[in-house]
């Protein structure tokens, strides 16, 4: 048995005898006793230590320093992931442009403008060195987009030779 439990029953025991009549003298004094006793468990719970404060902080400073380089290091990845899905949102609006002709005016393709492939894909980056394929001698009525660069911000990704490669994009751009 815990001491709280057995101090609540010593208690509860001469609060029972002393109901109803007077109590003796050495009930009082047991009673001065047990209040005496109870209000010192009281004063003794004074809460946490300052070291123990301080062990907490230090604990939390030191999960704290593990966690922000991890945290950034996702922010990077959700950027460079980000990118990515609006470069290839730039290459399919190109190979869109190419299918429908627009490309077909001009043998340097210049019926399609950056401007034309940044409006369709709806991306907020620049979209620049679009490389066509001139697939119609194969069998096919079609040009194909071969290479495509896309920059947002200090991240390029480049299409070229059926890979996306994405880097640092060059100061100036």
């Amino acid at each position: 048995m815990d001491a709280g439990g057995d101090f609540f029953r010593e208690f509860m025991n001469v609060m029972d005898s002393i109901h109803d009549r007077k109590p003796k003298s050495e009930e009082k004094k047991m009673m001065k006793k047990l209040t005496k006793r109870l209000w010192e468990k009281k004063d003794s719970k004074k809460g946490f230590t300052l070291v123990e404060l301080i062990v907490v902080l230090v604990i939390l400073a030191i999960l704290a320093a593990i966690m922000v380089p991890a945290l950034l290091g996702w922010i990077d990845k959700a950027k460079e992931k980000q990118i990515a899905v609006e470069a290839r949102s730039a290459y399919l609006a190109a190979q869109t442009l190419a299918s429908e002709g627009y490309a077909k005016a001009t043998p340097d393709k210049s019926g399609v403008t950056n401007g034309e492939v940044k409006k369709l894909a709806g991306v907020p980056g620049e979209v620049s060195d679009i490389k066509y394929k001139d697939e119609t001698g194969n069998g096919k009525d079609a040009y194909v987009v071969v290479g495509i660069t896309y920059i947002d911000g200090s991240v390029r990704a480049t299409y070229a030779n059926g890979e996306w490669t994405i880097d640092e994009a060059p100061s100036g751009a």
